[in-house]
């Protein structure tokens, strides 16, 4: 069901409503764990059947009051944590290019395991470039960063950079990397 809704201010809403009963989510839980892991995430059980709300405003898209970027990290993650790097790439890339900018440590580890070190390293750097990144979270890009110069790019010089940075950030796992460097 669409419906579109004008606010009192004149802006106009755009609102998809759906609903899938209880059997039908029992089956589409039980087919696969992403699609669990989904559903878990991103429905919510509403009179005994899954509610979905998409809603369009102006050039933003929610489902059910998580904006569509976030949205796409959460199915990027489900692929990411099978190991479909590929698939999670695309969700990743919505992600970033709609501003959820977290996406970029993910979209960089995965450009990583699939040996694409260059993109990797390009959105490690991307995701430092944020100002409300916590401590333990730069030092861990830091780390990474460093470890695919070290194994995908043999860059000796960016390595020890990068892992001092990170040793000096707080990260104490560097050591062993700076010392095989060396």
């Amino acid at each position: 069901i669409l419906n579109v809704i004008e606010s009192v201010d004149g802006v106009e809403y755009s609102f998809l409503d759906i609903a899938i009963d209880e059997e039908s989510s029992k089956f589409i839980m039980n087919s696969s764990k992403e699609f669990k892991n989904i559903f878990d995430q991103l429905g919510f059980l509403k009179d005994k059947k899954y509610s979905f709300q998409l809603w369009k405003k102006e050039d933003k898209i929610v489902l059910n009051n998580l904006e569509l970027a976030h949205v796409s990290q959460v199915i990027g993650d489900n692929f990411f944590e099978n190991e479909e790097y590929n698939s999670a790439i695309n969700f990743y890339k919505y992600a970033v290019e709609n501003k959820n900018f977290n996406a970029y440590f993910r979209l960089a580890y995965s450009y990583n395991a699939l040996e694409k070190y260059d993109l990797a390293i390009d959105n490690y750097m991307k995701y430092m470039e944020q100002i409300d990144l916590t401590k333990e979270n730069l030092s861990l890009a830091m780390n990474n960063l460093a470890r695919a110069y070290l194994y995908g790019k043999e860059d000796y010089i960016n390595t020890i950079k990068w892992a001092k940075k990170a040793q000096d950030n707080g990260y104490d796992k560097d050591s062993f990397l700076i010392a095989y460097t060396y």
